[in-house]
């Protein structure tokens, strides 16, 4: 019957609107600024993966994606985290904090569709034409 209590409000519209700008309660707020601070970590460790030599072009690309995302998700967090942290009347509204987590899942599940569906597709298409090229005869220049 408490988690009711605490599920309640997520379906006021109230809540998600309010120009006050009140955070969540203190342990998810916590927990958000943590994930915030994750991301920007996991930005870093793309970055150095993205940066290793031996890695084809298509896994580069799907690394630097994942860096642009790690990295413009946990700034943009914490410009969010700040402005309900320093009460901003607009910026502070919870919408916010919502419409970041469907941006984010957006765009994440678009790096997953290039990293397992495009890139492997793009590879067996570039077997088949080398396979097909390598019986075309040569120039003699």
């Amino acid at each position: 019957m408490a988690m009711l209590g605490l599920i309640r409000p997520l379906f006021h519209l109230r809540f998600w609107f309010d120009l006050r700008g009140t955070p969540f309660s203190p342990w998810v707020d916590q927990l958000l600024l943590a994930f915030m601070l994750c991301l920007l970590v996991a930005a870093l460790a793309a970055w150095r993966v993205q940066r290793q030599a031996g890695l084809d072009k298509y896994t580069r690309r799907a690394w630097r994606k994942v860096f642009s995302l790690c990295l413009g998700g946990g700034l943009s967090g914490l410009i969010l985290y700040l402005f309900t942290w320093q009460r901003v009347p607009i910026f502070s509204m919870r919408i916010f904090d919502l419409l970041w987590l469907v941006i984010m899942v957006i765009v994440g599940r678009g790096i997953v569709r290039y990293a397992f569906q495009e890139v492997p597709a793009i590879r067996t298409k570039q077997a088949e034409r080398a396979a097909y090229q390598k019986w075309l005869p040569k120039s003699k220049r």
